[in-house]
């Protein structure tokens, strides 16, 4: 590894980790790229970005649990599924070609910019629409599967799905 690609990691990480703090993303949406434009493979930049991921989330969660912000129910409802189910993502990403996985990481930040604009649409225009009635603890563990298999599947956290 040369001098510069330590600095680009360093770099990138220290930007990665900021990002986790204030916005709860940051992992897998600046290491990804980052390790890809380094180098490394599609599978190889999502397994280190989950690495990195696990880590700034244990320090933020941590942090949160101390200020009172954890909801351990919620955690639970989520998280167990999302460990389950990262397995199959990670599986998943090992068999398909490393064009279709970085065209299925670029899909994902570019719904995410819509959904951005959608979610600033909604707060500045609230419709009073009834809300639908469906089971919350039912809804957690599909999202919590959901957003497993997407971690396990592009090496992003839960601030991004």
């Amino acid at each position: 590894m040369t001098s510069i690609q330590i600095i680009f990691l360093a770099s990138g990480g220290l930007f990665a980790g900021i990002l986790a703090g204030f916005l709860g993303i940051g992992g897998g949406t600046v290491l990804v790229p980052l390790l890809t434009t380094l180098g490394y493979s599609p599978v190889e930049s999502v397994a280190t970005s989950s690495l990195s991921i696990l880590i700034t989330a244990s320090s933020g969660t941590v942090q949160n649990w101390r200020m009172g912000y954890l909801n351990l129910s919620q955690v639970l409802l989520l998280g167990l599924p999302a460990i389950i189910t990262a397995q199959f993502g990670s599986i998943f990403a090992d068999r398909i070609p490393s064009h279709l996985l970085l065209f299925s990481f670029g899909l994902l930040l570019l719904l995410n910019l819509y959904l951005v604009q959608v979610r600033k649409n909604i707060t500045q225009n609230p419709l009073t629409i009834e809300k639908p009635k469906f089971n919350p603890t039912f809804a957690r563990m599909i999202t919590g599967s959901i957003a497993g298999v997407m971690a396990g599947f592009l090496g992003v956290g839960g601030g991004v799905i």
